[in-house]
């Protein structure tokens, strides 16, 4: 031992100049690689430039007469029945306010209030989707003109809600689909338990007339509208998912997922396709392969099926030309696709955190990684100049990633208390300023500016000022790093000198030796079936002793098993004198880490001197369960002659639980477990000596390598 340490001390002073220098070299050249790798990446930041907490309404920007300044919108309900609008400027001056007969409900307010112009004359109107005894009812009100277009206009009944959280309706988009310069409004309703309506509607804001599609019962999921047949005619295309919530033989089963392709009018343009009861829903976008628009469909298996996600290209006749099988789903997160400005193109998102451009043939084009590799949500379609932004969120977390069409301007930043899936964005525009975008979760708002970076060439010299400044710490700290590595090589030798001598000293030559004669006479007396059991014990013991010598722990299965060997070879060995009974609570967690040999030191000692000179009769019980939710016990008790007779026999010098005890303190120190040992002699109602008890306890007191904290005696 003192001639490894030395020669290691020696080489470590020999090479800790050359060390200290190669790290140098490492740590500048990976810096810059890094720095100007992600150049661009800094050239443009997200900043919250404010946040305050408003009173539980929910607000809205939007440029209302089409200025270059936005206005806010905030709305609210009026006494659980009514909902209010009031408007203001930029100022915050109020410049109207109407209230309409009932409530919202929806988590995202967006789904019920948009702001749209349908008749093209500069003036956006605010389109309201409410809920009243009953029915749905549309708003569609001008601010700037101060007039109704649609009035408590109504849309559709309902059967009687389970609650109103059965209810989800949504307005999904205006467009002019029958090019009469007018744009019709297009949303959704979907009930849930209560089963109907689940239908798509357009509303007429010119004829005052409402239209809505077949009766269904899928859930209309997905909802766009395209070119999707090449013959200049619109259509739109929607997707369905399945909720198993009414009979198999009801019209367009919600047990399925279906993909429904309608005309402007809302009828059945050819017949929807039905996906396997596998497919738990599906999502569409239309790409374009040059020539004409195709259907991509992601069909998004059931988390109980064996099946795994695919992507398939469909023509406009809806057959499959072309499919991809995606990677098994994991953690719960779902694969989910988005359209990119560049139609030819998509963005994938796998359930694994990993973000590809696609094209149209399904090839993979460009892996995104400066978004990381954790699973995202995206919702962002806010277009600053003419160019749109994305807005990622990282679910379960306040992680949030923006960047532009390119993906090549990526910043993140912490937004607390915003979820994307239920958050209010919208953009504030402000004449001559760089625009904002606001974000609302509850009592929750923030502003936050998407901007370019004024400080980029600045960060250049900070940058390589900080590079000098870490060179000379790295050479001042070197000989620190230095001196820790060398105690922790000297303290894993001694870990390893510690379990090597407590092998040779448990399992010691004679042992060997005793169980290869008793093998050789059970052989002559013709015992074939317990010499190939005893055989076959001591096989796998010396195999457990072989396989991973480096190593100073391992499971507690592992363990368990290994003792289990070592007391079948002994109760051969000693011909019946002694049984062994194990007892394991259901609630043990057999991958703890525990040191080599800690049940077989005390097994072997209770064998050495508690039952050595047994005749018959002679019980080892082994008992191991949780005291508490992070301390392990283990109990070895016997019933032989106790520790003061023994004493006389001077069987063993003792070297092995010495040795064991040692082992624990580093064990501790590397494991982060502490391990107390307390021994009892048991002794019956006459109080004659009957057995010995081991009980030794495993905490988990710390993570490994921290400072070790006093250890404590048992008893």
């Amino acid at each position: 031992m003192k001639w490894d340490q030395l020669l290691f001390r020696m080489k470590g002073k020999l090479s800790i100049t050359l060390l200290a220098g190669l790290v140098i070299l490492v740590i500048t050249i990976s810096l810059a690689a890094i720095h100007f790798r992600f150049l661009n990446k800094s050239r443009y930041q997200a900043v919250i430039v404010k946040e305050e907490l408003f009173d539980g309404r929910f607000k809205f920007y939007s440029d209302l007469d089409n200025n270059g300044d936005s206005e806010f919108i905030v709305a609210g309900d009026k006494d659980d029945t009514c909902t209010f609008l009031e408007f203001f400027t930029q100022s915050s001056a109020s410049f109207g306010k109407i209230t309409v007969m009932g409530k919202l409900i929806c988590s995202n307010p967006s789904d019920n209030i948009i702001f749209e112009d349908f008749d093209n004359n500069g003036q956006k109107e605010v389109y309201l989707i409410t809920y009243w005894k009953g029915s749905v009812f549309m708003d569609v009100y001008e601010p700037s003109t101060k007039r109704y277009i649609l009035k408590h206009f109504f849309i559709d009944s309902l059967n009687i809600p389970k609650s109103e959280s059965d209810i989800k309706y949504t307005i999904n988009s205006l467009s002019d689909i029958d090019d009469d310069n007018f744009k019709e409004l297009y949303c959704t309703i979907s009930a849930g338990l209560s089963l109907q309506p689940r239908n798509i509607y357009m509303v007429d804001l010119n004829d005052r007339t409402v239209k809505k599609s077949p009766l269904s019962y899928a859930t209309p999921f997905g909802f766009k509208i395209y070119n999707t047949g090449n013959n200049g005619e619109k259509e739109i295309l929607a997707g369905s998912y399945s909720t198993d919530n009414c009979p198999e033989d009801y019209p367009f089963s919600d047990h399925f997922s279906w993909l429904f392709v309608f005309d402007s009018q809302l009828n059945l343009h050819g017949k929807p396709i039905r996906f396997p009861r596998k497919v738990e829903y599906i999502k569409t976008i239309v790409i374009n392969n040059g020539k004409e628009n195709l259907i991509l469909v992601l069909n998004e298996m059931r988390s109980s099926s064996l099946s795994r996600s695919k992507l398939q290209i469909l023509n406009s006749g809806l057959k499959v030309i072309k499919e991809r099988i995606l990677p098994k789903a994991l953690h719960n997160y779902k694969h989910d696709i988005y359209p990119l400005p560049d139609k030819t193109q998509f963005l994938l998102m796998l359930s694994d955190g990993k973000k590809w451009i696609l094209d149209y043939n399904l090839d993979y084009q460009q892996e995104l990684k400066k978004l990381g590799d954790l699973p995202l949500i995206l919702k962002g379609n806010v277009t600053i100049d003419g160019s749109k932004l994305y807005i990622f969120n990282q679910p379960n977390s306040d992680n949030f990633f923006f960047t532009d069409e390119s993906f090549s301007r990526v910043s993140r930043i912490n937004i607390p208390f915003i979820s994307l899936v239920t958050s209010n964005i919208s953009l504030q525009k402000r004449k001559g300023q760089i625009p904002l975008i606001f974000m609302q979760q509850g009592t929750d708002t923030f502003w936050i500016e998407y901007k370019k970076n004024k400080l980029f060439y600045v960060q250049l010299t900070i940058f390589y000022g900080a590079l000098l400044i870490v060179v000379i710490m790295v050479w001042a700290s070197i000989k620190l790093l230095y001196v820790r590595r060398i105690k922790e090589v000297l303290t894993e030798k001694q870990l390893i000198y510690f379990q090597f001598q407590s092998l040779k000293n448990q399992l010691a030559p004679h042992f060997i030796y005793n169980t290869l004669n008793v093998i050789g006479n059970l052989i002559l007396l013709k015992q074939n079936n317990k010499a190939y059991r005893l055989l076959i014990s001591f096989s796998k013991l010396q195999r457990a002793l072989i396989e991973n010598p480096e190593s100073n722990a391992r499971a507690l299965e592992e363990e368990i098993d290994f003792v289990k060997q070592y007391l079948t070879i002994q109760e051969i060995r000693f011909g019946g004198r002694f049984k062994t009974h194990l007892k394991i609570a259901p609630d043990v967690d057999l991958g703890t880490p525990v040191p080599k040999l800690i049940l077989q030191t005390y097994v072997d000692n209770a064998i050495k001197h508690g039952l050595w000179n047994t005749d018959s009769g002679g019980e080892i019980t082994i008992t191991i369960k949780n005291e508490d939710k992070n301390r392990l016990i283990l109990r070895i008790k016997d019933n032989g002659i106790g520790r003061a007779a023994a004493a006389e026999y001077k069987n063993g010098t003792g070297k092995g639980i010495n040795i064991m005890e040692k082992y624990y303190r580093i064990f501790e120190e590397h494991f982060g477990y502490a391990i107390n040992t307390s021994i009892v002699d048991l002794r019956d109602k006459q109080g004659k000596a009957c057995g010995t008890e081991v009980i030794i306890s495993i905490e988990k007191v710390k993570a490994p390598g921290k400072t070790k904290r006093k250890r404590k005696r048992l008893g």
